[in-house]
């Protein structure tokens, strides 16, 4: 980038050079023009006024022309940067809104988007495939992320030759967003299955808390068959962590402007 920046200065000061020498090469033709005119008063032959002032008056004409050309030469490149400057200008000013556009839709797609296990779930399937358990995952009904992100678990945690079993439920005021493991019972024999399952959510790169779960006031079984939330491991998927964007400070001056 400094490359292109010098080679680009260093044609700017030979374009001005190049100015200054046709300016000069103006000033030698009129100045000739002016040596001429000396000269045929100066050596008059006694000849007709055209004889005497018509090469005087040709050169004059030659020497308006080249005055003329080298000056409005020098306007038209000036405008021609001008013009340059305020285009490149523009494109620059285009292409940081476009970035800006890039930038904000990235984040909102963050913020939108439903979230996946993507390659994390061969990552899981590997790392509990070395201890097959018991797991109970817990989602929130009405939320369709919930919902998606704890199948996703389901299907991977089941072909790791674990035990599973997922519910649905509804939690009123007590929600909590992200993805839970809390601690197991005292009163069961989870605990293995705990261990395991936090360690493979931490080498495969998922984060997840430790907190109580929320309490449910309504919770359906999706595998009714299945009856292992006693002694399993339970993975509760909250809702999506919500993103808090600053509010902009504008002060009363700029309100108004």
């Amino acid at each position: 980038m400094s490359s292109a920046n010098d080679e680009d200065d260093n044609l700017r000061r030979g374009e001005e050079r190049d100015e200054t020498r046709a300016v000069w090469g103006g000033a030698a033709v009129i100045f000739g023009l002016v040596l001429e005119v000396g000269y045929t008063i100066a050596y008059a032959k006694g000849q007709s006024i055209l004889e005497e002032w018509g090469p005087v008056l040709a050169d004059a004409f030659v020497a308006l022309g080249v005055a003329t050309e080298v000056l409005y030469a020098a306007r038209a490149r000036s405008k021609a940067a001008t013009i340059k400057r305020r285009s490149d200008e523009k494109i620059a000013a285009a292409n940081e809104r476009a970035e800006n556009a890039q930038l904000e839709t990235a984040r909102l797609k963050a913020q939108f988007s439903w979230r996946g296990l993507g390659t994390q779930a061969d990552k899981l399937q590997e790392l509990l495939l070395k201890s097959p358990g018991k797991v109970s995952i817990e989602y929130v009904e009405a939320d369709p992320d919930s919902m998606s992100l704890a199948k996703q678990f389901v299907t991977a945690i089941r072909f790791s030759n674990w035990t599973v079993t997922s519910h649905a439920g509804a939690y009123g005021t007590s929600l909590r967003s992200g993805i839970i493991v809390p601690e197991p019972d005292s009163k069961s024999d989870s605990a293995p299955f705990t261990v395991s399952i936090r360690e493979a959510l931490t080498r495969a790169g998922i984060e997840f808390a430790t907190d109580r779960l929320p309490e449910a006031y309504t919770l359906t079984g999706d595998m009714p068959n299945v009856n292992i939330r006693g002694s399993a491991a339970r993975i509760f998927i909250g809702p999506k962590e919500p993103r808090y964007e600053p509010i902009a400070k504008t002060n009363a001056k700029t309100a108004r402007e």
